[in-house]
Parts: structure tokens; sequence; C-alpha cells
């Protein structure tokens, strides 16, 4: 997905450029995926288990080991946590026994699902530091990457960008790095 992003940038700063090649590359960024399902059995393979554990999420049926449903249980904790913490959140060291506590509450929510902890940095600084993380975390993480910025536009730069702030959606790559700063 990051690949895609980057990919979409470069699309869109050709299509300023050269109208031909950004559609070339776009007709490529549609055919990728179809082709990689028609060819690759392990990306099949992955789309049907991801198909096959949302459904089981949607039914209250969730299978232990796979991780899509889990992590749509993590994020329904972590929005219900938010909810009931909006302004200063939870806290930082209580995320942990908070989440525990949560999962042991909602049975009817968490059904099989491992325990996780929130699968986005945003929900992870919202939840621990309130709603003022949602403004305060990208500001602070587009101040420290600025001093890498070029003068004048470059693409690699901007697809960097793109590509950090679509991962912090998804993933929580800070606070797996956390351990070893502390």
């Amino acid at each position: 997905s990051i690949l895609y992003i980057s990919f979409f940038i470069s699309i869109f700063y050709f299509y300023l450029k050269n109208r031909k090649l950004a559609l070339v590359a776009i007709g490529t960024m549609l055919l990728l995926p179809i082709l990689a399902f028609l060819i690759s059995s392990p990306f099949k393979n992955k789309i049907y288990y991801m198909l096959y554990d949302i459904n089981q999420y949607r039914n209250n049926s969730i299978t232990t080991g796979l991780s899509d449903a889990s992590r749509f249980v993590a994020a329904k904790g972590a929005w219900d946590l938010i909810s009931d913490h909006p302004i200063i959140g939870i806290g930082y060291g209580d995320i942990k026994k908070e989440f525990n506590d949560w999962y042991i509450t909602h049975p009817d929510v968490v059904g099989s699902a491992e325990v996780l902890m929130p699968p986005s940095q945003y929900l992870f600084y919202i939840l621990s530091s309130g709603i003022l993380a949602l403004i305060f975390f990208p500001v602070a993480f587009y101040l420290i990457t600025k001093g890498f910025s070029p003068r004048r536009f470059n693409l690699a730069y901007v697809s960097f960008q793109a590509s950090a702030i679509f991962l912090v959606l998804i993933e929580t790559p800070l606070e797996v790095q956390r351990g070893p700063i502390i």
C-alpha cells in the first residue's frame, strides 16, 4: 500500500508533465493487483483469508490466528475508550491496563480475538493523550521531517511524506520502536 501511494503521487506528478504517460501509469496501477490475483496464489490466498476474516467479524465468529478481525476489535476498543476520555485521554502508562479491562468487559464484541493494542498510531496517541494529540502528532511529524525537506519540489520527498502519513493510519511503527529508545 505504501508503494501504491508513492506510485499514485508519481502519476499525479507525471500527469502534470505528460498526460499520456500518466494514463499508462494509471492503467498499470489498476491492472497490477488484478494480474497478481490471477497469477499469484499467495496474493489470492491473502485476499480470500482477509475476506473470510472480515466476514467472520461481521458474524461475531472470530477465528483465532487471523489478524484482520482482531484489528477491528482493537480499533473498536480504542474508539470506545477514546469516547470515554476524549479530551485528555487515559495516559500512556494506562493503555495496556485499560485495554485489558475493555477486552474483559466486552466478551460479546471480543469473542476469541487476540488481545491487541490500538492498530493505528493516531488511535494510540489520541487514546493516550486525548484529542489534542490528533493536532499535535501530525504537526510534530512535519516539523521533525521538515529539516530533510529539499528547497524545491522533490518527488521522492513528497512520496516519503505521504507514505509515512498513510503508514501511521494503519500501523503503529513508532510504538514498536519505542522500546529500544526507552
